[in-house]
């Protein structure tokens, strides 16, 4: 019996995988080559998923100067969480209920994050809770 039980908690690993896969540093594709930048997803205290800025390409865009309220234009992008609040659901095999802000234009988006393979996650944001009107993006781990 317990051989069974150790059997089932393999299988289910391997075709589930652990949410925890995900940790681990991403490159971000951008519309300008030249604000893409490494995002580290780590788990917080309270065990949800956040991402946070940890390398632009170019320094350049290091201030959030494309932010609605124009006192948060100054701070930087370093260090700051553009992923947060995400939750793993198993049922769904993906993280949900995240946001993720976007520095290129200034807003922030529901999130929804989906691990492709070892190296590869699907995030998307919309504007809607729902997630149908928005976009996806491939961001791509970054070997360690």
């Amino acid at each position: 019996m317990k051989k069974l039980f150790l059997s089932f908690i393999f299988i289910t690993t391997i075709l589930f995988g652990n949410p925890d896969d995900i940790l681990g540093d991403y490159l971000t594709p951008s519309e300008n080559a030249d604000s893409a930048s490494v995002i580290r997803i780590y788990k917080k205290e309270d065990g949800k998923y956040a991402g946070k800025v940890v390398f632009l390409i170019n320094p350049i865009f290091e201030k959030d100067i494309n932010n609605k309220k124009p006192e948060l234009r100054e701070r930087s992008l370093l260090d700051f969480n553009i992923l947060d609040d995400f939750v793993y659901d198993e049922q769904k095999d993906m993280f949900v209920n995240g946001y993720i802000y976007n520095p290129e234009n200034g807003h922030t988006y529901h999130s929804s994050i989906k691990i492709i393979d070892n190296n590869t996650i699907s995030v998307r944001g919309a504007v809607d809770k729902f997630l149908i009107l928005g976009g996806t993006r491939t961001w791509h781990k970054l070997e360690e």
